[in-house]
């Protein structure tokens, strides 16, 4: 059942052993340590910090 419409969003899958490290490197938001059915928000940013997209990351375990 969805909380709320995001029709400006849109959901990415990121799969496999070094799916955790590759994105921990990338994100502004700590994914290591996140939990099975939890989330965070986060931002990628250009390599002059200018925020190119926001997002929320979850772990679907």
């Amino acid at each position: 059942m969805p909380i709320a419409v995001l029709s400006d969003r849109a959901v990415l899958t990121v799969a496999g052993a070094d799916a955790r490290h590759f994105l921990h490197n990338v994100v502004t938001c700590n994914v290591e340590t996140l939990e099975a059915g939890a989330a965070r928000f986060g931002a990628l940013l250009a390599p002059q910090g200018k925020i190119l997209a926001d997002f929320f990351v979850y772990d679907a375990g």
